[in-house]
């Protein structure tokens, strides 16, 4: 079985955020709530629920994520969500330069 339509533009936008991770430097979640498995089982948690994720500027607004802090983020209210990963994106520091200091 061949993947469908929205999972092949998911793969393809994953190698852009990949691409853009390795640039930054992002090896650990990003959201870091309780509990957090820092770099264990990373994932992308985007700013929308999937199903209001339509064009390309949405798949790219989105945060590195380990699964325990993805999951919760995903109970949250998709305004709620959007502004915590906006808020991460826009106080985002390239994560090698912090290690590096």
């Amino acid at each position: 079985m061949k993947p469908g339509k929205k999972t092949r533009k998911r793969m393809a936008m994953n190698i852009r955020l990949k691409k853009l991770s390795i640039e930054l430097g992002i090896t650990t979640c990003e959201i870091k709530f309780s509990g957090c498995l820092k770099n264990w089982a990373l994932t992308w948690a985007h700013s929308r629920k999937g199903r209001n994720i339509i064009c390309d500027d949405h798949w790219m607004e989105a945060a590195l994520a380990c699964v325990h802090c993805h999951d919760k983020i995903e109970l949250m209210k998709e305004q709620e969500m959007g502004d915590l990963i906006r808020k991460i994106i826009s106080n985002r520091k390239p994560q090698h330069a912090l290690i590096e200091d």
